[in-house]
């Protein structure tokens, strides 16, 4: 019996002591796992640096992502799918990373100094030379340590010894390739070694560093460059679109003008005055060679002393288009006419000095290769009075007949009359003019002969 006693104590102390010893190597395990270092990530060499999203167990939606060198947000704990990778770009050689995680409070990687509580937040685990884990904790004061809040995977890739390449074709050419006319073309680039890229030439942005994108419906030929940034470097490609040639159509243009008041036909010409209103008329026409006109743009800018008044108008038709920066008509089947009309107004009196001022005034139409122009002229009259009617004093009367024909004549017949009544003595008044002049050179001459008698008394001397 004592024996059996003996082994029941026996066995008891022994679950103590294995009971103890859990309990012992447990709160070492917490201490490992609670209590983390604030270890920090420093980059070992130039390197491309990867964030990989593995899980997440909190209660709140916790953004996270990149705090220093730079800030970026990657995204939200709620939202995030686990596996989801996030390309931070390139850093140099001995570059600290410090991430962050943030709801109600901001906690950042590292020793707990840089934390408003004081505490670690993140446990860091290095995988590798150039792999890391992060556990976040949410908690204020290390919350409940259990450090699964936020999990993220850390990567480098060393690129300081790879060169750059980029590559750029054209519906699968490296060019240059010819497509029709008013056709597209697909653009597909590739790259390696390289952070970013950006498109020049005949297109612009910012690119991925793979990628591809179709162009708009080209009338005319482009080239599409495309150069990418590296840390070995800057390389750049481009490929040629040509566009075929086709057999063109015919286009022909014309221009002209009238007053708005007066109404009636359209002339090249026209004379005006000042705030007059004025209607222009643009006639475009395809030819009858059985060819078609594609998108026919018709261009007209108004000098400055012609303002646009707007009725804007396409065979009689209102349109809301813009003649400035081009007024697209569509196609014109061959021997079709489309007719422009808009209204105008000339400047006031203050803009134009005295008597004309001419004014031309161009339009242009394309339509593919094909472009063609006419002009139209108005005479702008100003008058010799400022703000006034332009209405210029010819006589008297300013009547052109009582002023060069029954006026004179009217003199004409009064001095015959008076004459020939004697009201004035014509013979008298002859002789009285006669004895005056011959009193004059007389005088003239008595002048004349004391002038000599002295001037040869003088030379005697």
């Amino acid at each position: 019996m004592k024996k059996v006693y003996k082994i029941i104590i026996m066995a008891i102390i022994a679950l103590l002591v294995a009971v103890l010893l859990f309990i012992v190597a447990s709160d070492s395990a917490s201490a490992a796992i609670f209590y983390p270092e604030g270890k920090r990530i420093i980059v070992p060499e130039d390197s491309n640096v990867t964030v990989e999203f593995e899980s997440s167990s909190a209660s709140y939606n916790n953004s996270f992502g990149l705090w220093s060198p730079t800030q970026l947000t990657l995204g939200t704990s709620d939202n995030a799918v686990s596996g989801t990778i996030f390309g931070l770009g390139h850093f140099s050689e001995g570059t600290a990373l410090i991430f962050f995680l943030s709801y109600s409070n901001t906690w950042v990687t590292g020793p707990g100094s840089r934390n408003a509580d004081g505490q670690v937040h993140a446990s860091i685990i290095e995988i590798s030379s150039n792999e890391w884990r992060i556990n976040f904790e949410d908690g204020y004061n290390g919350g409940d340590r259990d450090f699964d809040d936020v999990v993220l995977t850390v990567k480098t890739e060393n690129t300081s010894t790879e060169s750059p390449r980029v590559d750029i074709e054209a519906s699968n050419s490296d060019g240059p390739i010819t497509i029709p006319y008013n056709s597209s073309a697909l653009l597909e680039w590739t790259s390696d070694n390289v952070t970013s890229c950006y498109a020049s030439g005949d297109w612009s942005g910012n690119l991925l560093t793979s990628g591809s994108r179709s162009t708009s419906n080209l009338l005319s030929s482009k080239t599409y460059t495309i150069t990418c940034y590296g840390s070995g470097g800057t390389v750049s490609d481009n490929v040629r679109v040509n566009i075929a040639e086709e057999v063109s159509g015919e286009l022909f243009v014309k221009k002209a003008i009238r007053k708005k008041s007066v109404g009636g036909s359209y002339l090249n010409s026209i004379s005006v005055y000042p705030n007059d209103l004025i209607t222009y008329s643009i006639e475009v026409k395809a030819g009858d060679n059985n060819y078609s006109l594609r998108d026919v743009i018709v261009k007209d800018v108004l000098p400055d002393k012609i303002v646009y008044q707007g009725n804007l108008k396409i065979n009689g038709v209102g349109s809301n288009g813009n003649l400035t920066s081009g007024l697209n008509l569509g196609s014109l089947s061959p021997n079709q006419t489309k007719v422009i009309t808009f209204d105008a107004r000339i400047a006031g009196t203050e803009r134009f000095g005295y008597g004309q001022t001419i004014i031309t005034n161009g339009v242009s139409v394309q339509s593919g290769v094909l472009c063609e122009t006419d002009l139209a002229k108005v005479t702008v009259v100003k008058g010799a009075v400022a703000g006034a009617a332009t209405v210029v004093s010819t006589g008297l009367t300013n009547n052109l007949f009582l002023d060069s024909f029954f006026i004179p004549l009217l003199i004409a017949l009064l001095m015959i009359w008076i004459f020939k009544s004697r009201i004035i003595n014509f013979e008298e008044w002859m002789e009285l003019r006669k004895e005056g002049y011959q009193d004059y050179k007389s005088k003239k001459m008595l002048q004349f002969k004391v002038a000599q008698i002295k001037t040869k008394e003088f030379f005697t001397k």
